[in-house]
């Protein structure tokens, strides 16, 4: 029983972290109220700023890692198939097999575990070491309040950053898949191309909205759970490291859950 009430603990904690980011960054930036609806700039500014150092840290610096990644993933999905294909005369659908796979499941969940292990382990270190120095103590002693300091800065970092980089790696993931295709089945570059725009322009097809609304979702999960694990952190540098190894694990199988309960939605 008091391993089930730990569990309710933490995800409260967790989505009452998440409605404080959505509450300030409501009213004491964007001033999302009725007696005073204007958007307080400075602040804003301030905060945006700080947001782009996130997006630097979390996509950008990210960029070479995840684009070998993706490329590498492209080619474990592309070989496979085209071996299939083959079999069946079907080479062309070599281009609905990665179009469709890379931009709905492979690039948002890849890119997404990959963050988590990188950017959400050092939002977590970063958070749970001015805990431990009680830097966050001093903040709120200024009047400061760390949420809007430390938490949403993050949470628009990762919504930026994230997104980069599973945009890179549906681009990526189709072209290297191309080459796969033209090596292995003598598809033609115009060919493939042609029937993966053809595929993604469907009426019906929503392959990269889904994508982009997991990326999204995924985003807010990484940032919000390190954060919390930061805030966490009591004692020295081992308890930092412990929430720094829990955000990673917490971040993935909730990404996973996430994703299948997605899946399971965009199926019915």
């Amino acid at each position: 029983m008091s391993r089930i009430a730990g569990i309710y603990d933490y995800l409260g904690g967790v989505i009452f972290l998440f409605l404080e980011s959505l509450w300030l960054l409501g009213t004491q930036l964007l001033f999302i109220r009725p007696d005073h609806p204007h958007i307080r700039w400075k602040p804003l500014a301030t905060t945006l700023k700080r947001s782009a150092g996130q997006i630097a840290k979390i996509g950008l610096f990210a960029l070479p890692i995840s684009a070998l990644i993706m490329a590498l993933v492209s080619v474990s999905m592309a070989f496979p198939a085209a071996t299939q294909l083959k079999k069946f005369g079907a080479n062309l659908f070599i281009a609905d097999i990665l179009a469709v796979g890379l931009t709905s499941q492979m690039s948002p969940l890849i890119m997404a575990i990959l963050v988590a292990g990188r950017s959400g382990s050092r939002i977590a270190a970063e958070i749970g070491t001015m805990q431990v120095t009680e830097e966050i103590v001093a903040m709120r002693a200024m009047g400061m309040n760390p949420v809007l300091i430390l938490v949403i800065p993050r949470i628009l970092g990762m919504f930026v950053g994230l997104t980069f980089l599973v945009l890179v790696g549906m681009v990526l993931g189709t072209l290297v898949g191309g080459l796969v295709a033209h090596i292995s089945l003598d598809l033609t570059w115009n060919v493939y191309y042609s029937r993966v725009i053809e595929v993604l322009s469907l009426p019906e097809a929503t392959w990269v909205r889904q994508g982009i609304t997991k990326t999204l979702a995924f985003a807010v999960t990484i940032a919000v759970v390190s954060c919390y694990r930061g805030f966490q952190v009591r004692g020295g540098s081992e308890a930092v490291g412990q929430a720094t190894t829990a955000s990673v694990v917490d971040s993935i199988l909730m990404i996973i859950a996430l994703n299948t309960i997605f899946t399971v939605m965009n199926s019915l």
